[in-house]
């Protein structure tokens, strides 16, 4: 959490649960308080292209359907 509440970017919120609510309850809080129009997700084990989000993006707008298949 230290090195959590030295972001400055204003678009990144950090949410801390009280205590330990579960990864599904978690998750569902994040979604709950979410307000931008897109949402990624990553674990910690994850990879990603540095250019993920900008492909999905266009992936979407071309086919018109959300890229991880959810609406």
């Amino acid at each position: 959490m230290k090195l959590l509440k030295n972001i400055t970017d204003s678009r990144i919120r950090v949410i801390a649960n009280e205590k330990n609510i579960g990864l599904t309850k978690s998750l569902n809080r994040g979604l709950s308080l979410a307000k931008g129009d897109y949402i990624a997700r990553m674990d910690a084990d994850d990879i990603s292209d540095p250019q993920r989000l900008e492909k999905n993006e266009i992936s979407q707008q071309i086919s018109g359907n959300c890229p991880a298949g959810y609406e």
